[in-house]
């Protein structure tokens, strides 16, 4: 059957335009990645020179055939026409006008952000990307039944205003990993905001597609082009092991040295005007290196699909996907669908043409490990350590450091003791242990309380208190164990020991205890990051 066309004006009403349009030469695309922008062309046949139809008015084509809730093929606004003679349309008013239509991911880049609120306090990307749905300025896109809730990245205070709405989610996905786009929900009538990861189990085709003779039934599993119409693109240019981000206040670089030893020592420079800080451009610049750690894959396909099924494989779709003579698409592997185009072949099937991807992983939970030996001080109240578990020294066990943490080094430290607790650069939880001894002369009979904090962000999530017995120039030791397991972290947290007195006990309290060689340190023992 053939598909129909229409146009909404401007008013809202509907013109049904099908009569203009030839059977045979449908061919549209729609893409689904990082907010791009399908460009196509449709022809419509005006013998009496009366059709007209408005730019940035929406242009919707839909198949009759397909049930209900499955009809619509494409959903775009009409750019730029050409009025010109046809190979027919040769005499008085009869003309051709090829009309340039863009799909609906061009609302993203239609408005920009005026309002007071696009100055935006320090959020996560997920409540970024729910304020800017919620803004006037993407009034037209009124659903988000995709937008992962459950893993979120910490994001700078930023103004936005003057900047396109698109900026705003292409800003977060680059915090987070996600991909973005717009899509028609057919059901609901509604345009709805995809904001998620690409391997996300959201969105999937009830349908397969195979080159493998005895898995096509021609009911869930079609069988792809053969010949060169089935083809894989693996493209190394995407591998980095280090990134250099360039924020808005300076530069923070980033390496990966598994990804060096399994390709190359490779470096890129990206550029991130609205993160404001080091501690969220390193997040930025770990998570480029989370995705740019393998090889690009795209797969480009073609299948024959009834006109009943012609949309049961949209844009933005996950698929099982199989040909035999790709290396790892041997067997039945789930792979996201970034661009769709549509061909009318006859009035029974439509051609669907594919763009593939294979989604980089959702970043996993990771174990998490790190221990700084040798304890001194307290330097204003923070206890400094001389050695890491990465380069221990004599009498220290080597204990490497594993997991989304640094160490945190004192560039001028006191007693050329440097380390001074851990930088997380990851989200999770970790578990924290610290041992000391320490000793102290007391003085003047006073009622000292001892304290021993684990801290984070310099306030305590972990205290233990000694109270000596009183006395007058007499030595008291004190050798406290603390713990604290399951502590939330972010991103640009840091995790330290603390030591102090009340009232204030100068230089009569330190740590170590003599030569400090019973083991102190402050170790993250576990825990786990993404």
């Amino acid at each position: 059957m053939a598909p129909h066309y229409f146009n909404i004006l401007s008013d809202g009403s509907q013109v049904d335009i099908t009569d203009y349009f030839q059977l045979y030469e449908l061919e549209v695309t729609t893409q689904a990645e990082e907010g791009s922008v399908g460009t196509s062309t449709i022809t419509a046949y005006d013998p009496d020179g009366t059709f007209q139809i408005n730019g940035h008015t929406k242009v919707y084509i839909s198949e009759p055939e397909a049930a209900s809730g499955e009809q619509v093929i494409y959903v775009g606004y009409a750019a730029e026409r050409v009025y010109k003679r046809g190979d027919s349309e040769l005499t008085e008013d009869a003309r051709i006008i090829e009309i340039t239509v863009t799909d609906i991911n061009t609302l993203l880049n239609r408005r920009v952000m005026v309002g007071a609120d696009g100055k935006r306090p320090e959020e996560t990307d997920v409540d970024r990307v729910e304020w800017a749905l919620s803004t006037n300025e993407a009034g037209l896109i009124n659903d988000s039944t995709y937008l992962d809730q459950n893993n979120t990245y910490d994001m700078d205070a930023v103004d936005y205003r003057s900047q396109y709405l698109a900026s705003i989610f292409d800003d977060a996905a680059q915090q987070s990993g996600k991909n973005w786009f717009v899509w028609y929900k057919e059901d609901t009538n509604d345009t709805s905001m995809w904001y998620d990861y690409a391997s996300s189990s959201n969105f999937s085709s009830s349908l397969r597609l195979s080159n493998v003779l005895a898995d096509i039934d021609l009911s869930t599993t079609y069988p792809i082009a053969d010949g060169n119409g089935t083809q894989l693109s693996r493209d190394p240019s995407r591998v980095y092991s280090g990134v250099d981000v360039a924020y808005d206040g300076g530069y923070t670089y980033v390496q990966d040295q598994a990804t060096a030893s399994n390709f190359a020592r490779r470096d890129v420079v990206t550029s991130a005007p609205n993160v404001k800080t080091a501690a969220k451009a390193k997040i930025r610049g770990n998570r480029y290196l989370h995705t740019l750690d393998t090889e690009d894959d795209r797969i480009t396909t073609r299948v024959l699909l009834p006109n009943a099924k012609v949309n049961q494989i949209l844009a933005g779709h996950r698929i099982q996907f199989k040909a035999s003579h790709l290396p790892g698409y041997e067997d039945f592997e789930w792979v996201r669908v970034v661009r769709r185009t549509v061909r009318q072949r006859s009035e029974q099937f439509y051609e669907l043409e594919l763009e593939l991807t294979a989604p980089a992983p959702q970043p996993t939970p990771t174990a998490v490990y790190g221990v700084l030996y040798g304890s001194d001080g307290p330097h204003s109240d923070v206890v400094y350590f001389a050695r890491t578990g990465d380069n221990p020294g004599p009498g220290w066990n080597l204990a490497p450091k594993s997991g989304l943490i640094d160490y945190l080094e004192d560039p001028s430290p006191p007693h050329g003791r440097p380390f001074y607790g851990f930088e997380v650069t990851g989200t999770g939880t970790i578990n924290v242990t610290g041992f000391i001894t320490t000793y102290g002369i007391k003085l003047n009979n006073i009622a000292y309380t001892w304290t021993v904090s684990i801290c984070k962000n310099g306030t305590p999530v972990e205290t233990i208190t000694h109270n000596p017995t009183p006395g007058n120039l007499s030595p008291e030791g004190w050798d406290p164990v603390i713990i604290k397991n399951g502590i939330p972290v972010v991103p640009g947290d840091l995790i330290t020991l603390e030591l102090t007195t009340s009232p204030s006990f100068p230089a009569f309290w330190r740590t170590p205890r003599g030569s400090g060689q019973n083991g102190e340190r402050l170790e993250i023992t576990g825990g786990s990051l993404v």
